[in-house]
C-alpha cells in the first residue's frame, strides 16, 4: 500500500510502498477513506515535543483522524464487522484496568497507546486498530466531517461534559474558529442557550448558522455588559489562545458558574481572588491528553518492560510538566499542583507495580529550568518569574544532578514511588 511515512524528525514525510497491516484477533483492518491534518502531527514530525519524543515509533505513519472502512475483522472481534464505517482517534488504545481508567479519564490510561504517535496511523490507504477503540460512524455524516470530531471535536466535548451544563442554561463560546464552530454545534445540541463572540464578522455569521442564539463581535460591542444583563453566563468556552479573550470571559460568567480554559494563551492569565472566591468561579483546564506526561508514562512503560527480563532496575524520570507552572500567578500555581499531582499518581502506580521484580520508579519534579523551549519565556519574564520563587533563582544543574545522582546511588535502595522536589522553593506557597 502507499503511505506518507516519517523517518526522521525535520525531515519530509517520504511516500512509499509499504507492507498492509495484519491485524490480530482483537483488531479490524480499515480502508482509509479520509485522514484529517493536526496541527499535533506537525508537533511530532518535527519532534519538538520533547517528553513524546522520545515515544515516537520510527520510522512512523502520521495521522490520527481517520476514517474509513472495515474490510478485515480478527477473529475475536465483537460489535463491529466488515463493511462498518468507523473512525480511528488519537487515543489509540487503554488498558481499561489502571486507577486513571476505573476513575473514566482514559485519556491519561498509563498504559495508553496514540495513533500516529506510538503506532502507525491514518497517512496511508489502510489502518489497523484494536476493535475497541474504534468509533462508528453514522450514516448521516459525511467522512470528511467526522474525521475532525476525532480530535477537536473531542476536545471541546469532554470540556463541556465536565462543565455539567444542561438545557436551558447559557454558555458563552469564545473564538469561532476550529475547536469553537464545534462547540457551538455542540452545546446547541446539548440544548444550551449559546452565545458566539469573536472578532470576525463572517465567524460570527457562521456561528450564527450553526445554531447560536446571539452572536457578539469583541471588537465593538459590549460584551461583559451585554451578558451580565442577562445575568451572566452559565459556563464560558475559551477556545481562543488570545489572553483578551481570558479577561473577557472571566467577568461574563454567573456565580457559580464555570469557565472552560481551552485555548492556550502564550501570555499569563490571572483572575481576582477575591471575585473568584465571592461568587464560587470554578475554572477547569480541560485537554484531552497531557503530551509531556502522557509520554512519560509510556516511556516508563517501555523501559519497565524491559527491565522485568532482569529483575532490576532503577527509573528516574525528570518530566517538564512536573514544573509547568512558572508561579507567576495564582493560576498557574493550580496548574502546577495538578501536573505534578499527576507525575505523583503514576509514579506510585508503577512503583507498586514492579516493586516484586526490584525495580525502583523515582522522579525529579525541576520547576523553571533554562532548555531551549522556556528559553523565551525565561528572557521575557525573568524578573517577574524570579519574584514569585521564594529562592529567587531557577533550576540549575546541580539541582538536578544532586538528585538524580541520590535516585541512581546505592543511598536510595529503599526509595520507590516518590518525587523529588527540586524547583527553587515553588512549592513553599
Amino acid at each position: 500500500m502507499k503511505a506518507a511515512v516519517l523517518r526522521d524528525f525535520m525531515t519530509p514525510l517520504a511516500v512509499q510502498d509499504v507492507s498492509i497491516p495484519k491485524p490480530t484477533e482483537s483488531e479490524v483492518l480499515i480502508k482509509v477513506e479520509v485522514c484529517g491534518v493536526c496541527h499535533s502531527d506537525l508537533h511530532v514530525a518535527d519532534g519538538d515535543w520533547s517528553q513524546l519524543a522520545g515515544i515516537v515509533k520510527k520510522p512512523l505513519i502520521l495521522g490520527h483522524e481517520v476514517v474509513g472502512t472495515i474490510v478485515e475483522v480478527g477473529s475475536a472481534v465483537q460489535g463491529v464487522k466488515i463493511g462498518d464505517r468507523v473512525g480511528v482517534p488519537w487515543i489509540h488504545w487503554t488498558c481499561g484496568k489502571c486507577e486513571f481508567c476505573r476513575e473514566g479519564n482514559e485519556n491519561l490510561c498509563i498504559r495508553q497507546q496514540i495513533t500516529g504517535v506510538t503506532v502507525d496511523g491514518g497517512y496511508a490507504e489502510f489502518v489497523k486498530a484494536p476493535a475497541t477503540h474504534v468509533a462508528s460512524i453514522p450514516d448521516n455524516l459525511a467522512s470528511e466531517q467526522a474525521a475532525p470530531l476525532l480530535c477537536a471535536g473531542v476536545t471541546v466535548h469532554r470540556a463541556l461534559k465536565q462543565s455539567r451544563i444542561t438545557t436551558g442554561q447559557r454558555l458563552a463560546v469564545f473564538g469561532v474558529g476550529g475547536l469553537g464552530h464545534l462547540a457551538v454545534q455542540i452545546g446547541c445540541e446539548l440544548g444550551a442557550d449559546v452565545t458566539a463572540i469573536d472578532i470576525s464578522e463572517e465567524k460570527l455569521a457562521l456561528a450564527k448558522s450553526l445554531g447560536a442564539s446571539r452572536t457578539l463581535n469583541a471588537a465593538s460591542d459590549k460584551v461583559v455588559q451585554q451578558l451580565r444583563s442577562q445575568g451572566g453566563v452559565h459556563v464560558a468556552l475559551v477556545t481562543s489562545a488570545a489572553k483578551a479573550a481570558y479577561d473577557m470571559a472571566f467577568y461574563c460568567v454567573r456565580p457559580t458558574g464555570v469557565l472552560l480554559a481551552v485555548g492556550l494563551p502564550a501570555q499569563d492569565i490571572c483572575f481576582p481572588p477575591i471575585l473568584m472566591a465571592a461568587g464560587e468561579i470554578r475554572i477547569q483546564w480541560n485537554k484531552v491528553m497531557d503530551t509531556n506526561l502522557t509520554g512519560t508514562f509510556l516511556f516508563s512503560q517501555a523501559v519497565g518492560k524491559a527491565m522485568i527480563r532482569q529483575e532490576h532496575g532503577k527509573i528516574i524520570n525528570m518530566s517538564s510538566v512536573a514544573g509547568l507552572g512558572g508561579a507567576s500567578s495564582d493560576l498557574q500555581a493550580i496548574g502546577y499542583h495538578a501536573s505534578k499531582g499527576g507525575v505523583i499518581a503514576f509514579t506510585k502506580d508503577l512503583a507498586c507495580k514492579w516493586a516484586a521484580h526490584n525495580i525502583q520508579v523515582n522522579a525529579i519534579a525541576p520547576g523553571w529550568f533554562p532548555t531551549h523551549m522556556s528559553s523565551w519565556i525565561l528572557e521575557h519574564r525573568k524578573e517577574s518569574l524570579l519574584a514569585k520563587i521564594p529562592l529567587h533563582r531557577f533550576g540549575g544543574d546541580h539541582d538536578l544532578k544532586g538528585a538524580a545522582i541520590f535516585l541512581a546511588s546505592d543511598a536510595s535502595a529503599y526509595v520507590t514511588g516518590h518525587v523529588l522536589v527540586v524547583d527553587g522553593g515553588q512549592t513553599a506557597w
